[in-house]
């Protein structure tokens, strides 16, 4: 939460911010619609060490989506906006080749006193991706691409698309992405391998069931922890390692493409953090199926390590 918390203030817009910048931002004051706080989303420039500042917002755009992915809106960035209803958004700005990472506004929709919601977002290079329409989703299906390109940020990037948007483009963060398409209870179905988003470049992902082996795709859920954590898997064949290692300060994500079972279908998962418990689970291991693993990792009852 602390990170959380910083970062939200490192990006927070005060007097000072507009008044260095004339004419980039409106009046505080006049953040009111309808008798209640608007927002306003602009891209920054500067550092965390000379402060963040409102950068140019021509061709800007601030993209919302509820939690729950059901509800979007696209507003003008720099301007006031109110969104539909109170609660938290996803939100994310995107202007030619740059692009924010994604946080969470949280909406409350009070009534106005005196100033609107004010928020400074970083900018950073952004590639194209654009989504082959070969893989068929069934009702309720998603394709969900995230982002393995900074373990830094304390919510990793993602895009979840429905099927009519198949064959589209999107914004995407440089460096690599991890895509597969999930069944409605998050169930993941099909897996590609991470592609490398370059600034300015198209990519196209095409996720695709191995079909000798299994794929297996773990997602672990922790506590604010910068400890690096290792995964095994064991099954007759050996000891393997995942292909795909991706760790934030509150996710795990690890990957294993095309598991050879050496003549069995199942095998033993395990990761080890320092100062936590050690977790272990025995997994199916069907040939030509993905199989998605969700679980958290839980601090030791034991004596913490030290910080």
């Amino acid at each position: 939460m602390r990170h959380v918390l910083l970062l939200a203030l490192a990006v927070a817009v005060s007097p000072l911010h507009a008044q260095e910048v004339p004419g980039r931002l409106p009046d505080p004051a006049t953040g009111v619609m309808n008798g209640r706080v608007a927002v306003l989303v602009a891209p920054a420039e500067g550092s965390d060490a000379s402060g963040w500042f409102a950068a140019d917002a021509s061709g800007c755009t601030v993209h919302t989506l509820t939690l729950n992915g059901q509800q979007k809106g696209r507003y003008p960035c720099s301007r006031w906006f109110q969104p539909p209803e109170a609660g938290p958004y996803l939100h994310w700005l995107e202007q030619g080749d740059l692009i924010s990472q994604q946080t969470v506004l949280r909406y409350a929709g009070e009534p106005f006193a005196g100033r609107g919601l004010m928020v400074l977002k970083p900018m950073e290079l952004a590639g194209r991706l654009r989504v082959d329409p070969a893989p068929r989703l069934n009702p309720g299906e998603t394709l969900r691409i995230l982002s393995l390109g900074n373990p830094k940020v304390s919510r990793s990037f993602t895009r979840r698309l429905a099927a009519g948007e198949a064959g589209t483009e999107i914004s995407f963060p440089t460096g690599p992405a991890l895509a597969g398409t999930f069944t409605g209870e998050n169930d993941a179905t099909a897996l590609w391998r991470p592609v490398e988003v370059r600034a300015g470049e198209r990519q196209t992902i095409a996720p695709r069931v191995t079909p000798t082996g299994t794929d297996l795709l773990v997602l672990m859920d922790r506590d604010p922890d910068p400890a690096r954590c290792k995964a095994r898997l064991k099954t007759r064949a050996g000891v393997l390692q995942p292909e795909v290692d991706f760790q934030n300060l509150y996710r795990l994500v690890y990957v294993w493409y095309d598991v050879q079972g050496g003549g069995s279908d199942s095998g033993t998962l395990s990761v080890e953090c320092v100062g936590a418990a050690r977790f272990e689970q025995q997994v199916r291991l069907p040939r030509g199926r993905v199989v998605t693993v969700r679980s958290e990792i839980k601090r030791s009852t034991g004596k913490k390590e030290p910080r």
